[in-house]
């Protein structure tokens, strides 16, 4: 399984989704935040899309993983934290060079400028990369 649910985060997504018009919440990523990804997790009525993935909550209800995302995700474990500082999703990513304080960005441990592509890609005259 690409992303792994704690019991506690798989019954508050449910609760969440519970008897409303939305059936299915997307879990990805964006651009932003003080690390440079954030996660994202949302009610979707949108049609399921060829990389996505999804995993089943319930017989009505299902976690969408966006494909485009699922790179910067598998492996991560999604929990439900409920303590005095209050209430939220959490996410264990094992693909992170390092998260924020509030845990909801990351920079992904993953080397972008070391891949072939990139090291052959011609440069432009007018570039300093």
């Amino acid at each position: 399984m690409a992303i792994k649910l704690t019991k506690l985060a798989k019954k508050k997504l449910i609760k969440l989704l519970g008897g409303g018009e939305y059936k299915t919440v997307l879990f990805s990523v964006a651009g932003g935040g003080c690390n440079g990804l954030k996660y994202q997790l949302q009610p979707t009525k949108d049609p399921i899309e060829k990389l996505d993935e999804e995993i089943s909550l319930t017989a009505d209800t299902t976690l969408r993983i966006c494909g485009k995302s699922l790179f910067y995700l598998l492996g991560t474990e999604i929990d439900w934290n409920d303590d005095f500082m209050g209430q939220s999703f959490s996410f264990n990513n094992p693909n992170t060079a390092s998260t924020c304080g509030c845990g909801s960005t990351f920079a992904p441990n993953i080397a972008f400028h070391e891949s072939p592509s990139y090291k052959n890609k011609p440069k432009s005259k007018n570039s300093n990369i």
